[in-house]
């Protein structure tokens, strides 16, 4: 996939202008140039702004850089920055830092490619696009001052018998279903695959046992009219476990979510393709 880069030159003259864009973008690299005073409305992975005049209010020198923010330029926030005040701003001066920057951008973004190919590992899950477990944890850390915490823990009735039955890749299919299902109907909510066939949504808001209960049993049906429809999943259904954190009666999250895990296993030990609300037995 290639880069594109933007370089917008500050009043340079033509001649150093068409110096540059003889100069080759490095490989997987394409560079589109326009002047300052261009609206160019153009999606780009960084921009080059070249110039020869003061871009900071105060400052006195004269700086090539590259900033993947130019809206927000500031000396402190940028990816490169050189000094041409001792230079002469002419032909020799812009190829020869010009090709330095090439080398810096290809470098940068490449490195920022790689980081963000980790994110995603490390966050979300390679099958279905869910959270996963860790980015789960990372999520609750974040969020350790919230009081009003719905957690609906969701496990698929009868995968291992589909996997036996038609293989993995029917299995995989399931769960990218339940999972974009999962999005669609939970869009306000946290979503996350723990592993396996279990997900877990967490909400933040305040609703009542009532509501998430009805809203949770709607999913139920209309994922398992969804299984229906598709004859290799028929035999597939979804079960939930409900637990709650009010202002009444405050919980911390590693409480809703085991709790949340036990209302799910009374909705197994229930039939299956329910919904069960966690009750406190000492209540």
């Amino acid at each position: 996939m290639e880069m594109k880069i933007i370089i917008e030159t500050v009043n340079i003259n033509k001649i150093l202008v068409d110096a540059m864009k003889n100069i080759p973008p490095p490989e997987g690299f394409i560079y589109e140039f326009c002047e300052a005073d261009e609206n160019l409305n153009v999606e780009a992975d960084a921009k080059i702004i070249i110039s020869h005049e003061k871009i900071f209010t105060g400052h006195p020198h004269k700086y090539i850089l590259c900033t993947s923010h130019p809206e927000k330029l500031n000396l402190h926030d940028l990816d490169c920055l050189i000094d041409l005040w001792a230079c002469p701003l002419n032909v020799e001066t812009v190829k020869f830092y010009f090709t330095k920057l090439q080398k810096l951008i290809s470098s940068d973004l490449h490195d920022t490619e790689y980081h963000q190919k980790i994110f995603n590992m490390a966050h979300y899950d390679f099958l279905t696009g869910l959270a996963t477990r860790w980015y789960l944890n990372e999520y609750i850390e974040a969020n350790r001052d919230e009081i009003n915490i719905t957690c609906i823990y969701l496990d698929l009735d009868h995968l291992k018998i589909l996997n036996d039955t038609y293989g993995h890749l029917a299995g995989d299919e399931a769960l990218v279903l339940t999972a974009q299902l999962i999005m669609k109907e939970f869009h306000d909510g946290f979503s996350a695959r723990l592993g396996g066939d279990e997900f877990v949504v967490v909400l933040f808001k305040k609703v009542s046992t009532y509501e998430i209960e009805k809203r949770v049993s709607s999913f139920i049906k209309s994922l398992s009219k969804n299984y229906s429809s598709n004859p290799g999943l028929k035999m597939l259904s979804i079960s939930a476990g409900v637990s709650q954190s009010t202002f009444d009666v405050p919980k911390t999250f590693e409480q809703v979510i085991a709790e949340s895990d036990i209302a799910l296993y009374q909705a197994k030990d229930c039939g299956r393709a329910c919904c069960k609300i966690y009750e406190d037995p000492a209540i």
